[in-house]
């Protein structure tokens, strides 16, 4: 166990120097970021699919179900790095994000029937600073700043009562703050006396329920699906200001939306594989008065795979797994009246350690969110993710 624990510790310790920045789409009025989606870092080089996609390595985070194929007491632990290249109007602003991605444990009960386990991963993300000029009567440089984001924690229980198929139920807690924070900057000095700071800070909190299933009906195909149910959140709003405030910031959501996912994995041989996922939910319709800024969320993507070459001596490139994919995803929002949309191509490895019973995966995603036209920014993104797969044999004297 020393091994894991030093390099989960080594994990946390790169995600505590995280660089701050973040997506102009992501910091709409009375929204709650966009939307962090996840299948795992090796979907993720694969035009983050892989809800059918089954791994022996990987932790899965949204189809429980299929960790009925690990061979041992599993941990992954994901990292991200972001950068963003922003074009609105005639200006151009870069910056980047990078923290932890997410944890997921799963330990198993009896083996290829029963698991159990945890997983904690982003739900929502928002990290935005801009500055405007406001002339009038007092002349000040508005600094806005949107920072926070939701996380998503499950205890998760999956069961296989036969060897093609997979369940899981899955108890889903919500929690996390966004916070707004406004400072003043006044042009004549004899104005420094006058308010100068402002903040909200929304807090959420909620349970709700999920549960996933798998079904290999021949062995060269995989279907997979999962739902998480509406999570009816609390809300509670706190005021941080020196000055008088409206409540037309306010966000006015009454849950989390029901989310789901379908995928499919194909094998064309041992070592080829192309899985395409589809998954969606429906923000406008968890709003407490409507709002025509919000839109649906949805996410396309489809992939393939090279295995790696299971003999001594295989070369480079035969030594990995490769993976290559494309991704489009609707962000669930509205900038000048027209939805917002992301474009993806992705590429990805796996390389396996420790007598290929674990692997690191690194994933990279390259494509433009907006449009200058419709929405009038447009954003050039690229992504990075890093995890390591790690096994224990825990138990094994039990079964």
């Amino acid at each position: 166990m020393n091994s894991f624990f030093k390099r989960t510790l080594l994990f946390l310790i790169c995600a505590a120097f995280s660089l701050q920045g973040g997506s102009y789409f992501s910091a709409k009025a009375k929204g709650l970021g966009l939307r962090v989606y996840s299948t795992g870092v090796r979907g993720y080089g694969m035009g983050a699919t892989g809800l059918a996609s089954v791994d022996s390595i990987m932790v899965a985070s949204n189809t429980i179900s299929q960790w009925r194929y690990l061979n041992r007491t599993r941990a992954t632990i994901d990292f991200f790095y972001n950068r963003n290249t922003l074009e609105v109007g005639d200006n151009n602003f870069t910056t980047v994000v990078g923290n932890l991605l997410g944890m997921n444990v799963a330990i198993p009960l009896k083996e290829k029937k029963w698991y159990m386990g945890l997983t904690i991963q982003p739900y929502t993300s928002v990290d935005f600073k801009n500055s405007e000029q406001v002339d009038g009567d007092i002349n000040f440089t508005q600094f806005n700043l949107r920072s926070g984001g939701v996380y998503k924690s499950q205890i998760n229980v999956s069961w296989s009562p036969i060897p093609q198929m997979g369940l899981s139920l899955n108890g889903n807690y919500y929690f996390g703050s966004i916070q707004d924070n406004y400072v003043f900057r006044f042009d004549d000095d004899s104005n420094e006396l006058l308010p100068s700071d402002h903040t909200i800070r929304y807090r959420f909190k909620g349970p709700s329920a999920g549960f996933s299933m798998d079904l290999r009906p021949v062995n060269a195909i995989a279907l997979a699906g999962f739902v998480d149910l509406q999570a009816n959140v609390d809300l509670r709003t706190v005021y941080e200001s020196q000055v008088p405030v409206s409540d037309e910031a306010d966000r006015n959501f009454k849950a989390f939306p029901l989310h789901y996912g379908i995928g499919s994995n194909i094998m064309l041989n041992k070592r080829w594989n192309i899985a395409v996922d589809y998954s969606a939910q429906k923000w406008s319709e968890t709003l407490v008065t409507a709002d025509p800024e919000f839109d649906d969320w949805s996410h396309f993507g489809v992939g393939i795979e090279r295995k790696m070459l299971h003999k001594r001596r295989a070369g480079f490139f035969n030594g990995m797994d490769i993976r290559a994919g494309y991704s489009r995803t609707q962000l669930g929002y509205l900038f000048n009246a027209e939805p917002v949309y992301q474009s993806a191509v992705h590429i990805g490895f796996g390389i396996p350690f420790t007598a290929r019973q674990n692997r690191l995966d690194f994933g990279l995603e390259i494509g433009v969110r907006g449009d200058q036209e419709k929405n009038l920014a447009r954003e050039r993104f690229i992504n990075f993710q890093i995890s390591a797969s790690i096994g224990e044999l825990w138990f094994q004297k039990l079964r």
